[in-house]
């Protein structure tokens, strides 16, 4: 769990290393410096996506706003900004972030509970897939507590008392059954 947590920083940091790197390219280039907001922009989104946490990406726009204003704007190499127009840039930044950061959770967990379901759907196929051949109550019994146990990850024990089942013009009876199913 630590090393993960490692790992998240440690991606964290190679990001906005990166990413301030090619900013400082696109100024070289001199290139708008609402340009190199998009790619603080790209860079908190990957952020966020990778690790899968908003927290990250609440620290990543911290410290890119931080390095944002310390290379890049007038005057440069402090945290001092005398420009409004970057106050209310850094201010909308902050905000979109935010909405995007909350935005991309909430896809990421609509996506495993799409995977979720479409498991459940698959398992569901299965088992009706199997009890159509299925001929005697036995088997039936033998299918559903197979099904549960490699879902539940359990041994099962099945106990039923002694009951009669009607099946169209078919009565069954069943003595007191009780059975372990180990797969």
């Amino acid at each position: 769990m630590l090393k993960k947590e490692l790992h998240k920083y440690l991606f964290l940091l190679a990001v906005l290393i990166l990413s301030t790197l090619l900013a400082f390219a696109f100024e070289q280039f001199e290139l708008r410096r609402e340009n190199i907001l998009l790619i603080y922009v790209a860079s908190i989104m990957l952020i966020i996506v990778e690790t899968r946490k908003v927290v990250f990406g609440i620290i990543s726009t911290f410290l890119l706003v931080f390095i944002f204003n310390f290379f890049f704007t007038e005057p440069k190499y402090t945290i001092i900004i005398d420009d409004a127009n970057y106050i209310v840039t850094i201010i909308i930044f902050m905000v979109a972030i935010s909405i995007l950061g909350t935005l991309t959770t909430s896809l990421r967990r609509e996506i495993i509970s799409s995977q979720d379901n479409a498991r459940k759907i698959d398992l569901l196929y299965q088992i009706s897939k199997e009890l159509l051949y299925a001929s005697t109550v036995d088997e039936i019994y033998e299918i559903e507590i197979k099904h549960l146990k490699m879902n539940l990850g359990r041994n099962l024990l099945l106990t039923l008392p002694k009951q009669k089942l009607t099946y169209g013009d078919y009565e069954i009876d069943i003595d007191s059954y009780s059975r372990e199913i180990n797969y």
